[in-house]
């Protein structure tokens, strides 16, 4: 059971599919999409207030997908044993090109070069403009789309809108699946060009409510550094697989595999940027994993980066509770808790509901606020993700174990 120091919470557990579906690629085979969309799950297993609410598509792949949804057979979400709705319900369609060598086009490429340009000059307002609009209207593979939200996510690191940067770094690491490009190639997608973006380059990046110190040199300067070549011109006949994702599932919340079918450069890029990004808003767990993950990649660790993970250990080997903060952006917001027992305070605008996603196993709990809650021991890989208007902002206090 999930307790609260006063109340125990009627635990509402999660709708279930029952059935198979093979999601159709619609027409002429010429790009890749993703399709993700939101709806309600009735009482009675039917799905009603469909919308999408993210990816990059045509019109043909949005009906495809939501033709594919209405297919699905739900067993209801229950509470207590008697059926309930399901609001939020999101499953992502997925068009994949496998065997896909040539993965960028001439005019992302160009259009990622003025951005990338515009970053190494300072001009993040209209470095912003331009990925924003690229990724919202000229992106067509995969490949693409993670590599302009990564582009993304450097930034708004770099102009501190942290809450949008770790929505892209989401964005960008949860684009490819291990396994869905089967022939791909850690180096056969590329761009051309090359480019520096500096980083945290005060002490001012550091969160002073997360770390136990703030031992900052204000000189330390992380550079970026992506040597980028011209696609390859191979071919390859391409083969089609398209795929329904449950985002619901805890496991959807982040995929340790999705850096790897990156190149290596931007694995990396990803990585550090992460790291920062997460120290900023003090997510522990997910920042000691990528300092962890881009250890193994990199030898050489920048200096900043051996700071950050230093202060994150300190500070979780004191045994003091951990401050991280949090926004609702499009209806949600997902975290990946460090510890077991948590409260949530300093809300300012409305939180409905808390999702505890571990493994397949998905509880939803109506918020109240000034509450305590822990996850069982026999819960693994959580997540939880929290419901409520956008633009709400709040923080998590982890607990160490009594």
């Amino acid at each position: 059971m999930l307790l609260g120091t006063s109340l125990v919470f009627a635990q509402t557990r999660s709708p279930s599919v029952v059935n198979e579906v093979v999601l159709e690629y619609p027409g002429l085979v010429n790009r890749e999409a993703l399709v993700e969309l939101e709806f309600t799950v009735k009482s009675d297993g039917s799905v009603s207030d469909m919308k999408t609410v993210g990816g990059f598509y045509e019109p043909r792949f949005v009906d495809a997908t939501q033709a594919a949804v209405r297919q699905l057979q739900f067993r209801p979400a229950s509470d207590g044993g008697e059926a309930v709705d399901w609001p939020g319900f999101r499953i992502s369609g997925r068009f994949i090109v496998e065997d896909l060598f040539n993965t960028v086009n001439p005019d992302f490429s160009n259009n990622i070069s003025e951005i990338e340009n515009l970053i190494e000059e300072g001009d993040y307002q209209e470095a912003e403009s331009k990925a924003v609009d690229l990724r919202d209207s000229n992106t067509i593979y995969f490949y693409e789309y993670a590599y302009v939200n990564l582009r993304l996510s450097e930034i708004y690191l770099l102009s501190n809108q942290l809450f949008d940067g770790y929505e892209a770094s989401l964005k960008a690491t949860q684009a490819y699946r291990e396994g869905e490009h089967r022939n791909f190639g850690l180096e056969s997608a590329r761009m051309r060009d090359s480019f520096k973006v500096a980083l945290l380059q005060s002490s001012q990046a550091i969160s002073e409510d997360l770390f136990i110190s703030n031992e900052l040199d204000v000189n330390s300067t992380l550079v970026l550094a992506n040597t980028i070549t011209q696609p390859t011109q191979l071919v390859r006949p391409r083969h089609i697989r398209s795929s329904v994702r449950f985002s619901n599932w805890g496991e959807d919340g982040g995929d340790k595999g999705s850096l790897d079918v990156l190149n290596s450069m931007l694995s990396k890029n990803a990585l550090q940027t992460g790291v920062q990004l997460y120290a900023r808003l003090g997510h522990i767990s997910p920042l000691l994993n990528d300092y962890d993950r881009f250890s193994q990649q990199e030898a050489r660790i920048p200096e900043i980066l051996e700071t950050i993970n230093g202060l994150a250990n300190a500070s979780v080997n004191q045994q003091a509770p951990l401050k991280s903060t949090h926004r609702i952006s499009n209806g949600q917001w997902l975290f990946f808790p460090y510890r077991r027992t948590f409260a949530v305070t300093e809300v300012v605008g409305s939180l409905e509901s808390v999702d505890f996603q571990c493994e397949r196993n998905v509880i939803r709990l109506a918020f109240q606020a000034e509450t305590e809650w822990s996850i069982p021991e026999s819960w693994e890989n959580c997540s939880l993700l929290f419901r409520g208007e956008d633009e709400t902002t709040f923080s998590v206090i982890e607990f160490p174990a009594s």
